[in-house]
This record gives structure tokens, sequence and C-alpha cells, in this order.
């Protein structure tokens, strides 16, 4: 059943495979075991080879195979872990925001830091960016979010990936 694809390259018989396995097993069990299986595997990597695992989802997420099925149940695993990315993100959303209140001062001409409706305006601008940003990372995937900020931080600061 991992062959298992509607619309891309399957088994020569994968059609009497998957009527045989429906009428034998219950979707529900099956993918909950394999998606458990999952989780194992990518425990015991111990965080190793997340780029090749990141990959081979891509290469796979190209088709329509079952067996993301059980990787969507079993979670992408790179929420939870946190690179050393995040700190130049931290620090670029600083400056970003220093240089704002900066800027926003010397239009204005006056100390933004005691008007309190500049204030609320830098904070709520700031929270919009942050709701933004969570709400990009649950509709198209941290994933997919992630990659763009790296593509976006790797051009700024020159960074290549190989």
């Amino acid at each position: 059943m991992l062959y298992f694809s509607e619309s891309g390259w399957a088994l020569p018989d994968m059609a009497e495979v998957a009527d045989a396995f429906h009428r034998a097993y219950g979707d529900d069990d099956y993918e909950r075991k394999i998606a458990r299986l999952i989780r194992a595997a990518r425990k015991r990597t111990g965080g190793k080879n997340v780029a090749a695992w990141m990959h081979a989802v891509a290469v796979l997420s190209k088709g329509d195979h079952y067996l993301l099925v059980m990787i969507n149940q079993a979670g992408s695993g790179e929420d939870r872990h946190v690179s050393w990315r995040a700190f130049p993100v931290v620090l670029a959303i600083g400056c970003i925001y220093a240089l704002f209140q900066f800027l926003l001062s010397r239009y204005l001409g006056h100390d933004v830091e005691h008007d309190l409706d500049v204030v609320f305006i830098v904070w709520a601008a700031a929270a919009l960016a942050t709701v933004t940003f969570l709400l990009l990372r649950f509709l198209f995937g941290a994933g997919a979010v992630d990659r763009i900020v790296n593509k976006v931080l790797g051009a700024f600061f020159g960074a290549r990936r190989p």
C-alpha cells in the first residue's frame, strides 16, 4: 500500500491489491500505525538528515502518493526544530523595528517614544507582522514559509546554500 498512487506510478496490480487491502484492513488503523512508525523513525535519527527527509517529502509531494497521508498524520517534525537561523531573523526584526522607529521620529520631527499614538502604531505594526507570519506558516506550511525566509535571508546576508 505504500506504493499506492491514484495518478502516479504504481505497481501493475495495485488496484487489486488496494481493493483486497480495503476489504481486509481498516484504513484508519493502518494509517495510524504507519504514522507512528514514521514518528519513531524520525525520533530515532535524532534530528540528523533533516534536509534529506525534507527533500524526500518534497519529491513525494510532486505526485499523489498514499504515503503522504501518513507522513502528514505523523507531523512534520521540523516544527519542533529551532535552528540557528532563528537568531538572525529575530535580530533582523529588531533592527527593522528600530529603523522604523528612527525613520518615523525623523519624519514626525520629534521623539516618538513619548508619543503614545505613535508607539501604539509601531506596536500594532509589529503585532500585525507577527500575526501575518504565523498565518502564512499555518496556511502554506512551516516548511514552505521557512524556505522563503531562508532564501530572503540568504539573499540579504549573501549566504549561499549548497
